[in-house]
């Protein structure tokens, strides 16, 4: 992963991108991670139902929706810090300049032998030493000079990785684990994640799809707490069709632009609120239909999660409001139709109050 273009690799057998650049690229873009903030709406009193004139901001109308917060992976678990090296042996944990021959039986009983024309020039290296005191312990084309087959490299700081070398470069499919608990494993193209793999950071887990070191295609991230987001990737962000359940139940299923809900989508609330519509940035804004589990129900414009235009309220017992609404609230012209009468009443509205009948 990366903004920007990669380092020209020179052809050397000494000469590689350094663990330090590999973390940089997988890690840095790795900021996909956002959760949502539970309302606090009130519920409908009602009794006040019976009151049509006047409409409650407060109650009836108001519906406070959670603010999308993007936030990084640090700030997320900055108080959940472990060490997560839990996840790699004792004998992986030592930033060691030595590999076993253990090490190196138990990486290649994963590893099956390549099928290669070079058979013949290639040899087993154990434990030399390359120019940057990096460790290697593996297959070598004595030919080219180069890393070619099933190997071990361990870089000076710790930092290891098993698998498969092609021109002396991280190919085919292998392991990478960094200094500070992070592993990636899976399929690699000169050094860099490409197809499919798994990466764990502090014990958040993305599986799925990878390109140049990049979230790309399909792929699902999954969060400590059990909430997870399952859909599309462009370049490590969210982008096009997703969803996100979240731990308590709610969920968000639509289109994603920058990490953020754009475009259409539905959020579903804990308490089964719904909200099914246009999103821009985050924000339910355009038209949408907003339901409550009691059968009440909004059909209109928004504006930055607030009513704004014309929109139609429904309640559970066949009352109606047809008129426009500004910032959240009844403001302009107005009918209700109240189904016991059999009649409707047209009126202006302002801030959420009835100030006159105009029939």
């Amino acid at each position: 992963m990366g903004c920007c273009a990669p380092k020209k690799i020179l052809e050397s057998e000494f000469i590689y991108n350094t663990p330090e650049e590999q973390k940089k690229n997988i890690n840095d873009n790795y900021i996909n991670f956002f959760e949502m903030i539970n309302e606090n709406n009130t519920s409908t009193n009602k009794n006040q139902l019976d009151n049509i004139e006047i409409i409650s901001n407060e109650q009836d109308f108001q519906e406070e929706k959670e603010k999308v917060k993007l936030i990084s992976s640090k700030e997320k678990d900055k108080d959940k810090e472990e060490n997560y090296y839990s996840l790699i042996s004792s004998s992986e944990k030592d930033n060691t300049t030595k590999i076993t021959d253990s090490d190196y039986e138990n990486m290649i009983s994963l590893y099956p032998s390549l099928t290669t024309e070079n058979k013949d020039k290639i040899e087993l290296k154990k434990n030399i030493v390359l120019e940057n005191r990096s460790i290697y312990y593996g297959e070598f084309n004595i030919e080219t000079n180069m890393k070619e087959g099933r190997g071990i490299l361990i870089w000076p700081n710790g930092a290891k990785y098993k698998g498969y070398f092609q021109n002396n470069m991280q190919n085919i499919k292998g392991k990478m684990y960094h200094i500070d608990g992070d592993i990636y494993e899976g399929e690699w193209l000169n050094n860099k994640a490409n197809g499919e793999g798994k990466f764990i950071h502090k014990g958040i887990i993305y599986e799925g799809q990878w390109k140049n070191d990049k979230q790309n295609g399909h792929g699902k991230e999954t969060w400590t707490d059990g909430s997870y987001y399952e859909g599309n990737f462009v370049n490590g962000i969210k982008e096009g069709k997703g969803k996100y359940v979240w731990a308590d139940g709610s969920s968000y299923d639509g289109e994603f632009k920058n990490n953020t809900f754009n475009g259409k989508g539905k959020y579903i609330w804990e308490n089964k609120r719904e909200y099914n519509g246009e999103w821009v940035n985050g924000k339910m804004e355009g038209k949408g239909i907003f339901t409550w589990p009691d059968g009440r129900r909004f059909e209109g414009n928004y504006i930055n999660d607030k009513k704004e235009g014309y929109g139609e309220y429904y309640w559970n017992d066949g009352r109606i409001f047809k008129g426009m609404w500004q910032n959240g609230l009844q403001n302009g012209e107005g009918e209700i139709y109240e189904p016991k009468k059999n009649r409707t009443r047209k009126g202006i509205w302002e801030n959420g109050k009835r100030i006159k009948w105009v029939d």
